[in-house]
C-alpha cells in the first residue's frame, strides 16, 4: 500500500515539476522577447545617429559578433545597406511587417521563424529623419527549443532525485 502511494506521489510530483518548468520557461521567454526588443530599440537609436558608411570596421565587427544585423532601407523598400549580406542581391523589403509599421508609425517590431533552423529572428525598425528605415535584427532560440531543453533537464534532475 505504501509503495503504491509513494509511486503515485512521485508521479504527481514529477508532473507538477514538468508543468512548472514549462510555465516558467514560457514566462522567461516572454521576458526575453521584451528584453531583446528593448535592446534592439536602444541599438537602433544609437546607430541612427551615425551614417552606415561612417561606421568604423570595429563597430561593425562588434555588432556582427553580438549577432546584430543592421539594414538600411529606402522608402520604396530597396535595401541600401546590410551588415551581413550583399544589398544588391536582396529582395524588396517594403511589405515586411516591421517596415510597414515603421513607415506608418515611426517604428515597428516583428519576429519571424527561420525556415532552416529552430531560431527566431527579432526585428526592430525605425524611420530615420531622412525618411529611410533603419532595421536591426537578432537571432534567438525559439520557445519550443527552450522548452524541450528544459523538459530534458527537468526529467534528468527528477530521475536523479527519485531514483
Amino acid at each position: 500500500m505504501k509503495k503504491k502511494i509513494n509511486s503515485k506521489f512521485m508521479l504527481i510530483s514529477a508532473i507538477a515539476i514538468i508543468v512548472m518548468a514549462i510555465c516558467a520557461m514560457v514566462l522567461f521567454y516572454d521576458i526575453l522577447k521584451k528584453q531583446i526588443f528593448d535592446d534592439l530599440k536602444a541599438n537602433a537609436h544609437v546607430i541612427s545617429m551615425m551614417k552606415p558608411e561612417d561606421l568604423p570596421d570595429e563597430i561593425n565587427y562588434n555588432l556582427n559578433k553580438d549577432g546584430l544585423r543592421i539594414t538600411l532601407i529606402n522608402e520604396d523598400g530597396t535595401v541600401i545597406y546590410d551588415s551581413m549580406e550583399d544589398e544588391s542581391k536582396m529582395e524588396n523589403h517594403r511589405e515586411r511587417p516591421e517596415i510597414v509599421s515603421a513607415l506608418a508609425a515611426g517604428e515597428g517590431r516583428a519576429m519571424r521563424k527561420s525556415t532552416t533552423s529552430t531560431k527566431h529572428t527579432f526585428y526592430y525598425a525605425m524611420r530615420t529623419d531622412d525618411g529611410k528605415v533603419l532595421r536591426i535584427g537578432k537571432d534567438s532560440n525559439s520557445i519550443y527549443s527552450l522548452i524541450i531543453k528544459m523538459v530534458y533537464l527537468t526529467l534528468s534532475v527528477g530521475f536523479c532525485v527519485f531514483v
